[in-house]
C-alpha cells in the first residue's frame, strides 16, 4: 500500500515538474529557438519514461499472476530496458538544450537578459579608429578623441568595469 502511494506521489511530481518545463520552455521558444525545443521534446520523452516505470510498477501483480515468475522476469527486463533508454535519451536531449548556442539573431538585446551585459560597441568593430595621419594644417581649437561624447550607459572604447569582487568578500572581509 506505501508502495502504491509513493509511485502516485513520484508521478504526480514528476509528471508536474516535467509538463511545467516543457509549458516554460514553450514560452521562451522565441527567444531560445532550437534548444527550446530540444527541451521540450527531452521533457516529453522523460514523461514518457515516468509513465512507462508507474505501468510496470502497477502492473506488476497482475504480470507475475498472469505469466508466472518465469514469464515475468523478460517482461520487466524489457519495460526496465525501454524506460533507461527514454530515460538517457530525454535527459541527453534536455543537457543539449542548455549548453545550445543561440542564432545570433535570437539573442537576447542588451538590458534584457538576467545577466549584465556589455555595451554593444563592445561587440563589433568600434565605432571609431583613427585614420592615417596625414601632413596638413591643424584647425586651431580643442580637439576631441572621441567623434561624440559617450552618453550615461556607454564609455569609451577600451574602458571596462573593474572586477568586482564575490559577494561578502571584499576588503577586510577576509
Amino acid at each position: 500500500m506505501l508502495a502504491n502511494i509513493l509511485t502516485i506521489l513520484n508521478l504526480v511530481v514528476m509528471f508536474v515538474v516535467l509538463v511545467g518545463g516543457a509549458v516554460l520552455m514553450g514560452m521562451r521558444r522565441g527567444e531560445h529557438g532550437r534548444a527550446a525545443v530540444a527541451g521540450i521534446v527531452g521533457c516529453v520523452v522523460l514523461l514518457l519514461a515516468v509513465i512507462v516505470s508507474a505501468a510496470l510498477a502497477f502492473l506488476a501483480p497482475t504480470l507475475v499472476e498472469s505469466l508466472g515468475i518465469g514469464g515475468y522476469g523478460p517482461v520487466v527486463m524489457l519495460v526496465n530496458t525501454a524506460s533507461m533508454i527514454l530515460q538517457a535519451v530525454g535527459t541527453g536531449l534536455l543537457i543539449w538544450a542548455v549548453v545550445a548556442r543561440r542564432n545570433p539573431q535570437q539573442q537576447a538585446r542588451p538590458g534584457q537578459g538576467a545577466w549584465p551585459t556589455q555595451p554593444e560597441w563592445q561587440h563589433g568593430q568600434p565605432e571609431w579608429q583613427p585614420g592615417p595621419q596625414q601632413p596638413g594644417p591643424q584647425q586651431p581649437g580643442p580637439q576631441q578623441p572621441w567623434p561624440q561624447q559617450p552618453g550615461p550607459q556607454q564609455q569609451p572604447p577600451g574602458w571596462q568595469t573593474p572586477p568586482q569582487p564575490p559577494f561578502g568578500q571584499g576588503p577586510g572581509q577576509g
